[in-house]
């Protein structure tokens, strides 16, 4: 079958899974990567224009099957156009019945078959509500290359571990259950005020949880409660009816990684399909089954046989069995709740699965993710580029990382200093940019120009002198590193004369793809060949600089980062501060002698979601780079660990300790650090993308404003603004 794994959730294993264990049964599968957040209908035209891009592929893929993960990205309109490319229309409500208020109530009746994520009492509900059997219980699942078998492979940091948040007000019930267990016990979630000590730090990648496992003896489960949602926008009437969350995810997660495992069940069943998981009613119970099994020697018995019903039923493995059978096979409407909720059971995974079937079938990504309108281009060949901009006497500025990048990778680089711009430019009438450039006067000074790169938004290409230019097929007009992050009316103007624009911001890039500009890319801060060359140099010297540094962009932000920086404590530490050195000569070594530190903690990031300048050029040194978690990098690709994410001083202890211990996981940090200088991070292959695109010939278009003072809006019109995300309050977690 043809089969598109529509949208995501936040957990991205579940789908990733899912598209490796139907590969390897011979399907063919699609996947769009995630395209919505929130628990209600999308409506924000930006986020409308992301999913439609994303059905325009599905519909190209030629599906038999859609699954969408996430029913709130496919408004009514949208789901039909999904539904008329005759697929089978499927949906798993991975937070039910919590949503069933918010968005899957009026959803169910939409789709061909429901994947629930709940008991028999669940299906019940949805039977009784919508007069029919609305679908199937598919509990979580994920595979051995998301989590493999780790569990007590490293010495042992807790004895006890649980996964997940207990800081807000639906979790926090449990924070006190945990505490109250007087066990050596650590969360990794959302704490809140921590009474109890519990915490041990927020687990922002796979490696860390893997990590954390290996390093606890036993894990803990403590399902949601429903009646906790009680004055919730979740709520609704009947919810505190249904009990528990049955099989939360982070039990699954636990049997794959090899850990035994108890559970706190109020109402005294355990999760469907785990039988072997000891099950305690309340949190003395609990207590005293955890202090037999560590005492005993039945731990390695009970994990073996959770690994094993994992495997078998709660393995990517055993869903792709059910998903064909679905597909194909609708007895399952036969079946009362109970017969229902346990059906997922019916198809154990083994290992020889696959015997019979066509060869494991690569996986596509599709929609917004692909990335097809820039792989699909040749490499430039060596052109003559004239670039705009400012931040000529700044090391680190987009300008010189541009022009440092264009020269090394081979083209004829021109500089256009303030005076020559001065000399072939006008004031803006509109007073929106500083200077109007008319490229037809700026080319003749300059030799001729294959391309001019505008690099920021503070200059206008002039529209008539870009419709001219186009007439007689010369130059074409890229811009660069547009930092915005939405849209607006002066950087449509901006962008509307460009032939190809690259963002800082992955959501301002979706603001204007598609609709000022269709030859758009994410391009993140870059890094250079001639630093890395740089940072190779001081490599070969063989010594570090220092055991740690501390990066930043202003000095106001060590003291916005004061706790932070406290970890690092009574180690020997460098203070680099870009706001003094950016013009200091030398510019280049000074920075690679700081980040040939042992460990490096970058701060103040200008412009949130971009991440900080500096990330590229500090992923270069070879240290252990820490980020503080309000400031990561949005839109970056997905792939292994590269940066430590830390919130407090307390937390970053506490990840440096388990990298002081775990030399194999400083090394995957490097390589994956290596990889993605060398890959999304690489200014000579991001201008390269950005040159290709804006001479490919979609990109070729006359620019449709004039040069004068651009007309006012109506009256109560104007760009849409985002809508933002509704904070998430039902996740299972």
């Amino acid at each position: 079958m043809r089969i598109v794994l529509f949208d995501a959730i936040m957990e991205t294993h579940v789908v990733s899974s899912l598209a490796r264990a139907l590969g390897e049964r011979g399907h063919a599968v699609a996947t769009t990567g995630q395209l919505s957040w929130g628990h209600v209908p999308i409506s924000d035209p930006v986020d409308l224009r992301r999913v439609d891009a994303a059905i325009d592929d599905a519909l190209a893929f030629g599906p038999d099957v859609v699954l969408v993960f996430r029913p709130t990205s496919l408004p009514h309109a949208q789901l039909r156009r999904l539904r008329r490319s005759g697929a089978q229309l499927m949906a798993w409500f991975s937070d039910d019945p919590v949503l069933w208020g918010l968005s899957y109530g009026a959803a169910v009746d939409l789709y061909d078959v429901i994947l629930h994520c709940g008991n028999a009492d669940v299906l019940a509900f949805y039977e009784t509500t919508h007069g029919r059997a609305t679908g199937v219980n598919i509990p979580f699942w994920t595979d051995e290359v998301e989590f493999p078998r780790v569990g007590a492979t490293l010495p042992a940091e807790t004895e006890v571990l649980f996964l997940g948040n207990v800081g807000d007000r639906i979790r926090r019930g449990r924070y006190f259950d945990l505490g109250l267990l007087d066990l050596d016990l650590r969360v990794h979630g959302r704490t809140g005020d921590d009474y109890f000590d519990l915490s041990g730090g927020y687990l922002d990648t796979r490696e860390e949880v893997l990590d954390a496992a290996a390093r606890s003896r036993l894990a803990v489960n403590i399902p949601q409660l429903f009646t906790d949602h009680h004055g919730a926008p979740t709520w609704f009437d009947g919810l505190g009816d249904l009990g528990v969350f049955d099989t939360p995810s982070r039990i699954v997660q636990y049997a794959a990684m090899g850990l035994p495992v108890v559970s706190l069940q109020p109402a005294g069943a355990g999760p469907l399909g785990f039988a072997d998981i000891p099950i305690a009613r309340d949190p003395a119970e609990l207590r005293g089954i955890v202090h037999e099994l560590l005492t005993s020697e039945e731990l390695p018995a009970l994990a073996e046989s959770l690994h094993g019903t994992f495997q078998q039923h709660f393995s990517a493995a055993s869903r792709a069995l059910a998903l064909e059978s679905l597909a194909t096979d609708d007895s399952w409407r036969r079946l009362d709740p109970v017969g229902r909720a346990e059906w997922f059971l019916g198809f154990p995974a083994q290992r020889e699965a696959r015997s019979g079937h066509a060869p494991e079938r690569a996986t596509a990504t599709i929609g917004p993710h692909a990335g097809r309108e820039v792989e699909a281009l040749p490499s430039t060949s060596r052109q003559r580029v004239a670039v705009i901009g400012i931040g000529h006497g700044e090391y680190f500025s987009p300008y010189r990382t541009a022009t440092r990048a264009l020269a090394s990778a081979g083209h004829d680089v021109v500089e256009v200093s303030a005076a020559l711009l001065g000399e072939h430019s006008t004031t803006d009438p509109t007073g929106r940019f500083s200077r109007v450039v008319d490229l037809e006067s700026l080319d003749g000074a300059v030799g001729g120009a294959d391309t001019f790169l505008f690099v920021g938004d503070r200059y206008l290409p002039s529209p008539t002198s870009r419709r001219k230019m186009l007439e007689h097929g010369t130059a074409r007009v890229a811009v660069h590193a547009l930092g915005a992050t939405g849209h607006s009316e002066r950087l449509a103007a901006l962008v509307t004369t460009a032939d190809a624009a690259s963002f800082l911001h992955q959501s301002a890039l979706e603001a204007f793809r598609g609709r000022e500009i269709s030859a758009a890319i994410h391009l993140p801060h870059l890094v250079d060949a001639v630093y890395r060359e740089t940072t190779e140099r001081l490599a070969a010297q063989g010594e570090r600089h220092a055991r740690a540094a501390v990066v930043a962009e202003s000095a106001s932000d060590l003291l916005a980062h004061e706790d932070l920086l406290g970890a690092l404590g009574p180690l020997s530490k460098q203070i680099y501060i870009l706001e003094e050195e950016k013009g200091r000569p030398h510019g280049l070594a000074n920075l690679a002698r700081i980040a040939r530190s042992e460990i490096v903690v970058a701060v103040g990031a200008a412009s949130r979601g971009a991440g900080h300048q500096l990330l590229p050029h500090l992923l270069t040194g070879a240290g252990v780079v820490v980020l503080p978690r309000s400031e990561q990098p949005k839109g970056v690709a997905e792939g292994e660990q590269a940066w430590v994410l830390a919130a407090s001083g307390r937390e970053l202890n506490q990840k440096l300790h388990r990298l002081a211990s775990h030399p194999a996981a400083v090394t995957s940090l490097r390589r994956a650090a290596s990889a993605r200088t060398q890959g999304e991070f690489c200014a000579e292959t991001g201008l390269d993308r950005l040159l290709s695109l804006a001479h490919s010939p979609v990109s070729a278009k006359p620019p449709p404003l004039s040069d004068g003072d651009r007309p006012p809006l109506p009256p109560g019109i104007s760009p849409q603004n985002p809508i933002p995300t509704p904070t998430n309050t039902a996740g299972q977690e």
